[in-house]
């Protein structure tokens, strides 16, 4: 995402500040609920995030049977190994980081 479509979203409050990655430095940012008035710009989101867990799904850093209608993922060792991750293109670190992390969540509930 651009910086110019960042700065609008946050000004009409579909996007905030969520911190700043630990790692990388970068900012992270959540939609808010607002994003849902614009079904445009979920579809473009949504494909995105989908794009992210195929290439790192065909990358080996994630498993999932892609004949299931909505496949469950879970993430490969080499998803932990820090030294293959920093291999990769900094936004799908802060993708990985946050599925590895959403995975800890879902593990422990």
């Amino acid at each position: 995402m651009d910086d110019e479509l960042l700065d609008i979203l946050i000004l009409e409050g579909m996007v905030e500040v969520a911190g700043i990655d630990s790692k990388t430095g970068e900012m992270l940012y959540n939609f808010t609920k607002k994003i849902l008035e614009r079904p445009d710009l979920m579809a473009v989101i949504t494909d995105t995030h989908v794009q992210e867990i195929y290439y790192l799904w065909e990358q080996g850093f994630l498993n999932m049977n892609m004949l299931e209608d909505n496949p469950t993922v879970r993430i490969t060792p080499k998803a932990l190994d820090d030294h293959e991750v920093d291999q990769l293109p900094t936004h799908l670190q802060i993708a990985l980081r946050q599925i590895v992390e959403a995975s800890r969540v879902d593990g422990d509930s």
